[in-house]
């Protein structure tokens, strides 16, 4: 999806919009979004950390440490600062926010400050999508799992037959393949997997299935004709 460029605001009563804040592009906009920020002025007296912390619990991931830099930096401008570039807030970070002891802290301010600022912040932005696409394609696949899964349960059980013959008829509803003497007229639907384009005239094999549509359980008359009353028990003669 295409998106047109948001020019930056110059000062905080001219961002209008979460993209105009300076070091804010469409992803970090989209992370302030699903926190309940729509507007930049609700950024005014928010703590950048717990906005960091909050993202990290909603997404279920640690975040960059270079998103909390960007949230101070947006922040601090919607408050009055001018505009900075996000590492210019990474000491500010570094004294809030201290690493696990699993995961030392690598980062110099000397290697942040080599990093060219449009590089830095099309590395960030590159990370949210990769992480994005990555839960889209999980919800994918456990969908399509499930919808096998219900397929193969509905159709569990059900004998195969099979015809093959050259086709006399063919519309949307049915097919009509010519089996010795005998014409097989064969239903399709929407759900019908049909290889190539069916004419009259071609050879085709169709595999389908039989399904009762309802039973009815007859009397067996020439049973009951059959049944006869037992005959009585005759008296034996006095002696």
């Amino acid at each position: 999806m295409s998106h047109s460029r948001i020019p930056k605001a110059t000062e905080s009563r001219s961002a209008t919009v979460l993209e105009a804040i300076p070091n804010i592009g469409q992803s970090l906009a989209q992370d302030l979004r699903l926190l309940g920020i729509k507007r930049p002025a609700e950024l005014i007296g928010r703590d950048p950390l717990r906005l960091y912390q909050a993202l990290c619990v909603r997404t279920r991931s640690r975040q960059d440490p270079c998103v909390l830099d960007a949230f101070i930096s947006a922040v601090r401008f919607m408050e009055g600062a001018p505009p900075r570039p996000w590492w210019h807030y990474t000491p500010e970070r570094k004294k809030r926010l201290t690493p696990p002891p699993s995961q030392p802290n690598q980062e110099s301010r000397g290697e942040s400050e080599a990093i060219a600022p449009r590089s830095a912040t099309r590395k960030l932005e590159t990370e949210r999508r990769t992480r994005f696409s990555r839960r889209m394609n999980k919800t994918i696949l456990l969908g399509l799992l499930a919808a096998f899964a219900l397929s193969g349960a509905a159709f569990a059980g059900s004998k195969t037959y099979q015809v093959t013959g050259p086709v006399v008829d063919v519309n949307d509803k049915m097919i009509t393949v010519m089996k010795g003497k005998d014409k097989w007229e064969i239903d399709r639907d929407a759900a019908t997997k049909v290889h190539g384009d069916v004419k009259v005239g071609d050879k085709v094999t169709i595999n389908y299935t039989m399904t009762a549509k309802d039973v009815e359980v007859k009397a067996d008359t020439a049973a009951k004709k059959e049944e006869k009353p037992a005959a009585s028990p005759t008296a034996s003669p006095k002696k």
